[in-house]
């Protein structure tokens, strides 16, 4: 009795994920049953299509102030297993437009809560802030002109797809 409480939370969320509303069962339960063990006993396997993602990057779309606090805040929920999602790795956050001036020095005033958040998020190993150097360096922005926590990269949208292809899902 106490194997089947314990496996049940790992049933749970492997069915939640799956596209439609029927439970898919891979073919390690199959050859379970066929191997004599009786379908309780088998414990599901995941199968591809119904893999948990566990790394993530934030979808910056609006490039505003508003929606930079909202996915920090997020990506803080993530982190603290107090969302949908859950994760120990730290959530890649890919700035590659206007949301980069938030960020500067220059701006810090006006953007602290923004700033400071990212900045404690970041310490903590909660994020990680890339930002375009091919959109900053169209702008006259260096480097310098942001804290010292934001890392570069070349292009945003190479990163984004990069990230994509070593297993990142959008939030």
């Amino acid at each position: 009795m106490r194997h089947l409480l314990l496996a049940i939370p790992l049933m749970f969320p492997l069915s939640a994920f799956a596209e439609d509303d029927s439970v898919v069962a891979g073919p390690e339960v199959v050859e379970a049953v066929a191997d004599g063990t009786t379908e309780a006993e088998a414990v599901p396997v995941a199968s591809e299509a119904a893999v948990i993602p566990v790394l993530f990057q934030a979808r910056i779309q609006e490039h505003t102030a508003d929606e930079m606090y909202t996915l920090l805040s997020r990506a803080e929920r993530i982190a603290g297993g107090l969302d949908e999602y859950s994760t120990r790795e730290p959530i890649a956050m890919v700035l590659h437009g206007d949301e980069i001036e938030l960020f500067k020095r220059e701006n810090y005033r006006d953007n602290k809560a923004l700033i400071d958040l990212a900045a404690r998020l970041d310490a903590f190993n909660i994020i990680d802030v890339k930002v375009c150097t091919t959109w900053m360096s169209q702008r006259g922005i260096e480097l310098t002109d942001l804290p010292p926590f934001v890392d570069s990269v070349s292009t945003g949208d190479q990163e984004v797809k990069r990230l994509q292809k070593a297993g990142y899902a959008f939030f």
